[in-house]
């Protein structure tokens, strides 16, 4: 076995991760830069040493190639991720104005309701929900996005009839009318603050300020 390419193989990627280290403490917003420039450079020299070594096959490509398993670990990881983000519906009594509090993974909560791949929450007369539901965790925080804007808000009747409720985004707030009513996602009283929910209020732009004084 040639010990000398070995040493110098090694050395080059723990001298790359040791300067991509360094470059990250101390340049800061511009790192990525000399990263990309001098650190994936001398790392991915490295090979052309360790697969001369003399090393049977397997050991050599690992040497030379096992970085290349983050990239691939997360990659598999942000594709499984994208494609467990379901879509939430839920529905509400129609007319219903006020709280709405959906209680997750409850043992003694109502059974997790499908329609194709969408999750159904039944909001009862009362406003209130208790679930076995257990939302999925997720690695990054895109998901956890897409999980939130994917969400569908309806008030359904007895006959099962749906209007859909408007889900107002930021930009939206100064084009709202004063008697429009709205949905949206906010913080729970106190009582509630252990317990993994989903709080809503469904009101005018004045309900929600009343709501929210309320908190303090």
């Amino acid at each position: 076995m040639k010990y000398n390419y070995l040493i110098i193989g090694l050395a080059l990627q723990v001298g790359a991760i040791a300067m991509a280290y360094v470059s990250n403490r101390i340049l800061y917003a511009i790192a990525w830069l000399f990263i990309l420039v001098v650190c994936f450079p001398v790392f991915f020299v490295s090979p052309f040493y360790l697969m001369r070594t003399g090393l049977p096959l397997v050991i050599r490509l690992i040497l030379s190639f096992w970085i290349l398993a983050f990239p691939i670990y997360w990659s598999a990881l942000l594709i499984y991720d994208w494609n467990r983000v379901p879509t939430e519906v839920f529905l509400i009594p129609d007319g219903y104005r006020g709280l709405v509090t959906v209680i997750l993974d409850q043992p003694d909560g109502v059974p997790v309701e499908h329609e194709g791949k969408k999750f159904i929450f039944r909001v009862g007369a009362d406003g209130k929900l208790k679930t076995q539901m257990r939302q999925p965790t997720f690695s990054n925080t895109e998901c956890v996005d897409a999980l939130f804007n994917q969400r569908e808000y309806y008030w359904i009747n007895a006959s099962g009839a749906k209007v859909k409720l408007n889900y107002p985004t930021p930009l939206d707030g100064d084009a709202l009318a004063p008697d429009q009513v709205i949905i949206t996602q906010v913080p729970g009283p106190a009582e509630t603050q252990n317990l993994n929910a989903i709080h809503l209020l469904i009101g005018t732009i004045s309900d929600f300020r009343k709501y929210l004084d309320g908190l303090k």
